[in-house]
């Protein structure tokens, strides 16, 4: 069931489980004036087959957020990587006396 309304929320990064995608749509819906009887209507039709019949139907029913090129400026500065060389460098030598 694809609805005209369509519930603004990111799908990429969410648990896998049915049921947690299933809990992230509708509390997203019902925040963005969803009613029960809507998110019902969904969700009926999203369980009504297999796991891939359940994310197509709950993808239909998503607007993924734009990406905003101002949002790209505050993480083109973090380096994931920038303790690797402190950790690298780590002296496990004395942590191996410990064990003896």
């Amino acid at each position: 069931m694809e609805t005209q309304k369509k519930v603004r929320m990111e799908l990429v990064g969410l648990d896998g489980n049915a049921f947690s995608i299933l809990g992230a749509f509708g509390a997203n819906a019902r925040s963005q004036g969803w009613t029960q009887q809507e998110i019902n209507a969904v969700v009926k039709e999203a369980t009504k087959g297999d796991y891939d019949h359940l994310l197509v139907t709950i993808a239909s029913n998503v607007e993924q957020p734009e990406f905003d090129e101002d949002d790209e400026e505050e993480f083109e500065d973090i380096n994931p990587f920038e303790d690797c060389d402190r950790f690298n460098n780590f002296d496990f030598s004395e942590d191996e006396e410990d064990l003896e």
